[in-house]
């Protein structure tokens, strides 16, 4: 860890175990999933020669350079670059700037992530001295080529390096001097050690009161359609039944037939191949006997197949469905008997438990690509459905790899939200159900199988307070990993109002403290129709924000943005315990306490 070559370097990462050297100089990067950064001695003079040309940029840049130039200097002096690849997308995205509210904001995707900045003033007044009809024109690749005479006339200690090299030398002073000013979070990102994806352009677009253009089904339904009831009967069962798991194999055959085509009508997409009466024949069927026979692996393997018809795999959003066919022939019969092996219902695995279940999957001898990718779609549905926490790194080869997904939904998105559901006319107990699980979602960092794990007992009033207690129960979603049992602090009146009725409503159905929150009046062990519930709150979700892509997920999304954004906003305020690993610990991640990790970075992917 102390070679010469290392203690060079401006930056240096070490990790717990072994390292290994990047091909940017800057940093060693561990090989375990936690990182620890620190400065090397380089450090303090690299960030003096970049603070150098932060005070040149601003002073005699503006007349010694030319337009272009000058653009480039900006955004490298005031942007926040460490790496050359971002520092070109940025500058390709100049054309296409947007003013949203006072800011002037350039975005690009760059590895299916969202880059963005809000373009600093030196910015703005050198892209100005640009004739905007030419701007579309212009190489900026080229540009920056030429930027590398620009920085071997003016930069600090420019004659001790070939100039061929003083680009990198720039970057590694910009990654330098960024360390030095900006949170560790910040800095992570920034220089390309943690992956995150900023939130999208239409979530910016909503806050503003526009809706995204493609619009969600504003009817909710709850009744005759055949996919919806059997989504629903199978995430029930998939949730809410522990019985010992069944070794029968017929959910395996039927999975196979349901989404079989015929030779010449491969290439149809799965909206369209939902919509025939034949498909939701088979899938009838497949309800018949989950119902009679099914077990809650069964009912999990179904929920998947069904998620990929409706909502599609990693990449395609419309499959077709002789994807989903080679998806499901390539891995349910392994997954079936992994499951089954275990001997317990999924809903009691915990997060070391899927972990161990993958592993030992992709460890499997002769391991086909496609059988990699119809994994990934596995795990991405547990993701999105049962609140697992992602594990990217466990596809490392596969085709599809799920990038970290930003989203959030906005105050007044949820008040609509709301109105919608005062507005639903159909089962009030559902209705006041889905009321409930949005204040508590909307305020609480809370994953879905904890809403349907709660108890009475998990909320006690405290003075003025309602504490919230999540400790999921054995056999009843026990939580993802140690750190699932916590405590939070319900503070929303407005919200706590729609949970107090609840509360009386149960009490006066001669419920016990022990019972299920959203218990079934006639069955208290067993939740009232949480499939139903979830699928629906999803759609008025979509509803409200115009965004397919918004689910129940998003609620914890949005308040660890408040959190992390607050955190960064007051970042020159000392802390004896970090607020990010307290926003962590809240939410049920697990963070060393002196490392960024990777697993968990699709958390922290709403800043921005």
């Amino acid at each position: 860890m102390g070679s010469s070559n290392a203690e060079s370097t401006p930056i240096m990462l070490l990790g717990v175990k072994r390292s290994k050297k990047l091909s940017a100089p800057t940093v060693l990067v561990s090989s375990a999933a936690g990182m620890l950064i620190r400065p090397t001695h380089e450090s303090p003079a690299a960030a003096a020669r970049f603070e150098c040309f932060i005070k040149w940029t601003l002073s005699d840049a503006v007349t010694a350079l030319s337009p272009p130039q000058l653009t480039i200097a900006a955004v490298l002096a005031f942007e926040g670059f460490a790496k050359e690849s971002d520092l070109l997308a940025c500058l390709s995205a100049l054309p296409f700037v947007i003013r949203r509210n006072d800011d002037l904001q350039a975005s690009w995707m760059s590895n299916d992530v969202v880059g963005r900045r809000n373009l600093s003033a030196m910015t703005a007044l050198a892209l100005a001295k640009i004739d905007r009809s030419n701007l579309v024109q212009f190489n900026w690749g080229e540009e920056l080529k030429k930027f590398k005479d620009t920085l071997h006339r003016f930069y600090p200690g420019a004659n001790k390096l070939p100039k061929s090299e003083l680009l990198t030398q720039a970057l590694h002073d910009a990654s330098a001097w960024l360390y030095l000013h900006c949170p560790m979070a910040c800095y992570a990102y920034l220089s390309g050690q943690l992956s995150l994806s900023l939130l999208p352009d239409s979530v910016h677009d909503r806050r503003s009161g526009r809706r995204v253009h493609e619009q969600a089904n504003s009817e909710a339904t709850t009744t005759h359609d055949p996919l919806a009831e059997a989504k629903d009967l199978a995430i029930e069962k998939a949730f809410d039944d522990a019985r010992p798991t069944s070794h029968s194999r017929w959910i395996v055959q039927a999975l196979k037939t349901l989404v079989s085509v015929t030779s010449g009508v491969d290439g149809i997409r799965s909206a369209d191949y939902l919509a025939r009466d034949k498909v939701r024949q088979r899938l009838g069927s497949v309800c018949t006997t989950m119902k009679r026979n099914g077990s809650p692996v069964d009912a999990l393997l179904l929920a998947w197949v069904l998620f990929l018809l409706e909502s599609g795999s990693v990449r395609l959003r419309n499959p077709k469905v002789s994807t989903i066919a080679r998806y499901v022939h390539a891995i349910v019969e392994s997954v079936h008997s992994a499951l089954n092996r275990l001997s317990i219902a999924p809903s009691e695995l915990d997060q070391g438990a899927w972990e161990g279940l993958f592993k030992d999957l992709l460890a499997a001898d002769y391991l086909s690509n496609e059988a990699r990718c119809a994994l990934a779609s596995f795990h991405f549905f547990l993701v999105s459905e049962f609140g697992l926490d992602p594990s990217p790194w466990l596809f490392v080869g596969a085709a599809e790899i799920s990038p970290p997904v930003a989203n959030v939904v906005w105050p007044h998105e949820i008040a609509r939200a709301f109105d919608l559901i005062t507005n639903f006319g159909l089962d009030p107990r559902l209705r006041q159900m889905m009321a409930v699980m949005l204040a508590l979602g909307a305020d609480n960092k809370m994953r879905i199988g904890e809403i349907r794990s709660l108890r009475l007992s998990s909320l006690q009033k405290y003075g003025d307070d309602l504490l919230l207690q999540i400790a999921p129960r054995r056999s009843h979603h026990q939580g993802k990993s140690e750190s699932a049992r916590r405590i939070l602090n319900f503070s929303n009146a407005e919200h706590r109002i729609f949970i107090e009725a609840w509360l009386q409503r149960r009490y006066s159905e001669s419920a016990e403290s022990g019972d299920l929150l959203f218990g079934d009046p006639h069955q208290p062990q067993k939740g009232y129709k949480l499939g139903a519930c979830q699928r629906l709150l999803n759609q008025i979700l979509r509803s409200a924000t115009g965004d397919s892509s918004v689910s129940f997920h998003a609620l914890r999304h949005s308040v660890i943005c408040r959190e992390v954004l607050q955190t960064l906003m007051t970042a020159d305020v000392h802390h004896s315990i970090s607020p990010i690993h307290k926003t962590a610990a809240e939410s049920g991640l697990t963070l060393p306490v002196e490392s960024v990790s990777h697993n968990r970075d699709h958390e922290l992917a709403c800043l921005g």
